[in-house]
């Protein structure tokens, strides 16, 4: 629910195994957000004011059904901690080395190909990433 968003000191929140396929339009009005798990639903496509979460320092995406990310995601300069486990992707945001905080990166169980995978490494080489 979008009323969700009006709780603007939020932190952390979890919505995992709800069967959700959206995100509220104003999520990005929840400024103060570190924690964000989305595990375990039914996305398939993010939106682009998903980036405006500037605070945000864990995103756990896993078990969803992803084809790709928004470029706004290289945006989340505070993030530490990104799993996309159990998803469709192929590749990530070319820009993706702006993400310069990024420290743990889990991208098990996705169709991504060996120079994507190349790619990735070399543009995040403080990163520990599974594949």
């Amino acid at each position: 629910p979008s009323e969700i968003c009006d709780l603007s000191e939020l932190e952390a929140l979890t919505m995992s195994l709800n069967r959700l396929r959206r995100l509220p339009t104003n999520i990005d009005r929840l400024q103060n957000l570190k924690y964000l798990d989305l595990s375990y639903n039914g996305f398939d496509t993010l939106p682009q004011n998903i980036g405006n979460l500037e605070n945000l320092e864990v995103l756990n995406l896993s078990y969803n059904i992803l084809k790709e990310l928004p470029d706004s995601i290289v945006h989340l300069e505070n993030l530490r901690v990104l799993d996309l486990r159990k998803n469709l992707l192929k590749t990530l945001p070319r820009e993706i080395s702006r993400m310069k905080k990024l420290r743990e990166l889990n991208l098990r169980g996705n169709p991504i190909s060996k120079r994507a995978k190349t790619m990735i490494k070399t543009r995040l080489p403080y990163c520990e990433i599974k594949f």
